[in-house]
């Protein structure tokens, strides 16, 4: 338009000049600056062009990046989404935002998001007390019922337990709305509608105090209803790298076969041999999983999960927080620390006719026996109290009577300590003792009660075939996933 108007006022002037009787000179002079104005105007405008054109090719490069990126998304659902556990699985595409919404009794519960694969299903809610300052929480064991489960659920796989995070800053906002997130079995196949029913939720307790593991519950604090859905569940797939790694913890072979993406989790799948051993892994504790030297933190709460065996090799898997980011190329393992099982057999004779305590040596260590009093049940206590540098956490063995041979049926009581990577003692029963807080812990028995079934049993031997000992590890291994 402004160009138009510009060209329409210099033909008006053009026509205007022709019939104007003016000196030559003086219009010569009139049509050089006006040259050099039109000239400049041009030039201006030329610039403009260039500016608005580098402008729209930027704009259109940025707009391209963020999408392919997905930077755009994490924009968005970082400030659309509250629910902090949904948000990074929406930013990465990896999941179903939902809004189901259902009340009961002034409780209102929102399903607001699902992720799915072939390991887990993870349903995100919200839980609204109209009525109080109460938050509540979703148990899967306990108050839910899936209508359809026998048509869509994989039952071949055991949902994870995700406790609830108080601390979270999307918890700590409202006295009466709490969100969470519920572990549930995973599809049958790719997709299906879950036909959720929630009849039983628990409150939390607010009072920190009370909350020695991070969260607990207020006693009769169960609030019934009828919450109903329908939630539309696809699941993502995984990717799966072969490992066919061996290595090898304190002389024992341990094979590490298979890495899994999935969108849920990570999950590394090992074994290692079972059987009658001198020396067995009963358990391995796994640190940080580095992916791209990115750290990955592992499930030490339900992070376990048992396979099929193989030949003689127990087969796990481990679960570590999801990935997010390329193709990995390379990953480090690393191994915190290890359970294993030691044989070492011994038969101590009980002698009733001699005082107590009465001790004698086992594994480098003196343990005592303190009493046995005969009755209904007939009571024996074994106790030893020195940690320090001592070689086992917890005995095996078993009790014989009078006849040869013949294993006692037998309750057991213990009383123990919690010792820490630095060897610092805690008292479990101390209000302020926050298990996840200590570094590597070990829980060694100090004392063990045995009760003895039947009427005034006798015992004669008690038969050590052997122990348990955690070991702390330093070992990783590297592999490339070339």
């Amino acid at each position: 338009m402004a160009a138009f108007q510009d060209i329409t006022l210099m033909l008006h002037y053009a026509e205007w000049m022709s019939d104007l009787p003016v000196p030559e000179h003086f219009i010569s002079n009139i049509k050089g600056r006006l040259t050099e104005k039109e000239k400049s105007r041009k030039q201006r405008s030329k610039k403009h062009k260039k500016v608005a054109l580098v402008f729209a090719s930027v704009f259109a490069f940025v707009l391209g990046i963020g999408f392919l990126t997905g930077a755009f998304a994490n924009v968005y659902y970082g400030w659309t989404e509250e629910n902090e556990q949904l948000r990074p699985f929406l930013q990465n595409d990896l999941g179903q935002r939902l809004n189901l919404e259902a009340e009961s009794d002034g409780v209102k519960i929102k399903i607001k998001g699902v992720v799915a694969d072939d390991y887990q299903t993870l349903v995100f809610y919200k839980i609204e007390d109209t009525n109080e300052d109460k938050q509540y929480v979703i148990f899967p064991e306990d108050g839910v019922f899936i209508e359809n489960e026998s048509e869509l659920k994989n039952h071949d796989t055991y949902p994870r337990h995700y406790p609830p995070n108080p601390k979270a800053k999307m918890n700590k906002k409202k006295k009466n709305v709490f969100y969470g997130v519920v572990g549930l079995r995973p599809l049958e196949e790719n997709r299906g509608v879950l036909k959720l029913n929630i009849e039983r939720i628990q409150e939390l307790a607010l009072d920190e105090q009370e909350a020695r593991w991070g969260f607990s519950y207020q006693n009769n604090g169960f609030k019934t209803g009828e919450w109903k859905f329908e939630v539309p569940v696809t699941k993502q797939p995984s990717i799966e790298f072969e490992l066919n790694e061996k290595a090898e913890i304190e002389g024992v072979p341990i094979r590490l076969d298979k890495l899994i993406m999935a969108p849920t989790a990570t999950l590394l799948e090992y074994g290692h041999p079972m059987g009658e051993m001198e020396k067995r892994i009963d358990r391995i504790q796994f640190g940080n999983l580095e992916v791209n030297n990115v750290k990955i933190k592992p499930d030490h709460f339900s992070g376990y999960n048992y396979l099929q065996p193989d030949a003689n090799w127990q087969r796990y898997q481990m679960y570590y927080d999801p990935f997010y980011g390329e193709k990995p190329k390379d990953i480090t393992v690393q191994f915190e620390s290890a359970y294993f099982s030691f044989d070492d057999k011994k038969s101590i004779e009980l002698d009733l006719n001699q005082s107590f305590p009465q001790t004698f040596e086992y594994a480098g260590s003196t343990i005592s026996i303190d009493k046995i009093e005969i009755g209904q049940p007939t009571i024996i206590v074994i106790s030893n109290h020195e940690v320090e540098n001592r070689e086992f956490e917890r005995l095996h063995f078993n009790v014989v009577g009078e006849g040869d041979h013949e294993s006692i049926s037998m309750g057991m009581d213990h009383e123990g300590v919690i010792v820490d990577k630095n060897g610092v003692q805690y008292d479990m029963k101390s209000p302020t003792f926050d298990y996840e807080k200590i570094e590597q812990p070990r829980h060694f028995i100090t004392v063990e009660t045995l009760m003895l079934d039947g009427d005034n049993v006798i015992p004669k031997r008690l038969d050590l075939y052997g122990y348990s000992s955690m070991k702390y590890l330093d070992d990783v291994v590297k592999i490339s996933l070339d």
